[in-house]
C-alpha cells in the first residue's frame, strides 16, 4: 500500500545521493500520514451522516408509533414527521423513551401552532 501512495513518477528519475534518499524518503512518510488524514476525515464525515440518518428515522417511528397510538389525524402526523425531520439532527445524543416523548411534546421545543394543533388531533 505504501508503495501505491509514495509512487512519484514512472521511474525514470530516481534519488541516487543519500541526501535525496533522505528527503524522498521523507516525502513519502509525509505523504502517507497526510493521506491517512483526509481518509480518516472522510471516513469521519460518512459515518456521522448515518448516525445523524439512523436517529432521525427513530424519532420519526416514536412520532408513527405515537401517532397510531393516539389516532392522530393524517394532517397532524405529517406536521410532526415534518417538524421531526427538520429539528431532530440538532438533538443528536439524545434518548427519547415514553417520559420523553410527553416532555418532547409538552416542551419547549415544539412550535406553538404545532403543539395547538395535537391535542385538538388526538381526541
Amino acid at each position: 500500500v505504501i508503495a501505491v501512495f509514495t509512487t512519484v513518477g514512472f521511474g525514470d528519475i530516481a534519488a541516487v545521493t543519500l541526501g535525496e534518499m533522505t528527503y524522498v524518503s521523507a516525502l513519502m512518510v509525509i505523504g502517507v500520514v497526510y493521506h491517512s488524514i483526509i481518509m480518516s476525515q472522510v471516513i469521519t464525515a460518512v459515518t456521522s451522516n448515518d448516525h445523524t440518518n439512523e436517529f432521525v428515522m427513530k424519532q420519526r417511528d416514536l412520532i408513527d408509533a405515537f401517532s397510531d397510538h393516539t389516532e392522530l389525524t393524517v394532517g397532524a402526523r405529517e406536521e410532526m414527521t415534518k417538524w421531526i425531520y427538520a429539528c431532530a439532527k440538532n438533538w443528536m445524543g439524545q434518548e427519547y423513551s415514553k417520559s420523553d416523548m410527553k416532555k418532547l411534546i409538552m416542551g419547549k421545543n415544539m412550535p406553538p401552532q404545532l403543539l395547538g394543533s395535537v391535542p385538538q388531533n388526538l381526541f
